[in-house]
């Protein structure tokens, strides 16, 4: 099915919603949501081929941002976010959309990121960082397992998440 970008932003936020409000969350509860909604929404615009509708899978510690509910801060600069004063542990998935409207489109003012950030609790500060690009939506079954064998993942893909964190903004 292939959606317009915003009517994609849209159906993000309802559905982070949905995942905030739920309170045994997971990371494979929102792994499993992110792949469907890659694999089975197409963005209008958005070339695959050309790496304009990406999924990004990042794990590690981080000072997330504090907000009570998904925020579209793509246009505001008057939205204050307010960021945790110590690292956490948190998995994050984004899709990185960049659905050029005109031949002369820049990346940094058009390309936006639908993410959600599961947080864990206090970082230890030992934890590893790191990331899986996924750049078509066939890269999808290969590239979600070798995230899952990543032990930082392994660990707390089960596990209840602290909260989640749901955000939509500008690349650059």
């Amino acid at each position: 099915m292939s959606i317009d970008v915003e009517s994609a932003i849209q159906q993000f936020l309802r559905n982070a919603k949905a995942l905030q409000s739920k309170s045994q969350l997971t990371a494979e509860d929102v792994l499993q949501w992110m792949a469907a909604f890659y694999r089975n929404e197409r963005i209008e615009g958005a070339e695959v081929d050309a790496d304009g509708d990406m999924l990004l899978l990042q794990w590690g510690i981080q000072c997330p941002p504090m907000a009570t509910e998904p925020i579209d801060i793509r246009n505001t600069t008057e939205v204050e976010i307010r960021f945790e004063d110590f690292e956490t542990r948190y998995i994050d998935f984004t899709r990185q959309i960049f659905a050029a409207v005109s031949d002369d489109a820049e990346f940094d003012d058009s390309a936006i990121q639908l993410s959600l950030t599961l947080i864990y609790g206090p970082a230890s500060g030992d934890e590893p960082s790191s990331n899986i690009w996924i750049s078509e939506p066939d890269q999808l079954v290969e590239k979600i397992s070798e995230f899952r064998q990543e032990p930082f993942v392994e660990q707390l893909l089960g596990t209840v998440a602290t909260r989640l964190e749901a955000t939509v903004q500008r690349c650059g």
